[in-house]
This record gives structure tokens, sequence and C-alpha cells, in this order.
């Protein structure tokens, strides 16, 4: 047993708001890179965890998602 807390355990594994990332999409199968514009730990009935706001380069804001 560490003495880390349940947060500093999570920021090891997190990206940072503006990191570059690349997604694939379940629709299409292809990867997109995106820009991280928020972090978030959501606990409610549609989703639990940490979830990143992303936007996909080259795209309208529109397109923008969790």
């Amino acid at each position: 047993h560490g003495s880390h807390s349940s947060r500093e355990s999570i920021q090891a594994y997190m990206h940072r708001v503006h990191d570059t990332v690349h997604c694939v999409d379940a629709r299409d199968g292809k990867v997109y890179e995106a820009r991280i514009e928020l972090v978030s730990f959501m606990d409610n009935s549609e989703r639990k965890g940490l979830y990143y706001y992303l936007h996909y380069r080259g795209w309208n804001a529109k397109f923008d998602d969790w």
C-alpha cells in the first residue's frame, strides 16, 4: 500500500488540457487527431469515470465531444 491518494493515482494516467491525442471513431474506425479542451471526473446515470472533452483538429466545434 502506497501513500498516494486516489487523485494522485488518477493524475499519473491523465492527459492534460491542450494535449494532442489520437482517437478512434467508433462509427468508422478511423483515427482522428484531437486536442483536449476539458478534463472532468463524472459520476452520473450516463457516465462514470474520467472523461476528456475533445476538439477534433480541422473540424468545426459543433463536432466537439466527450
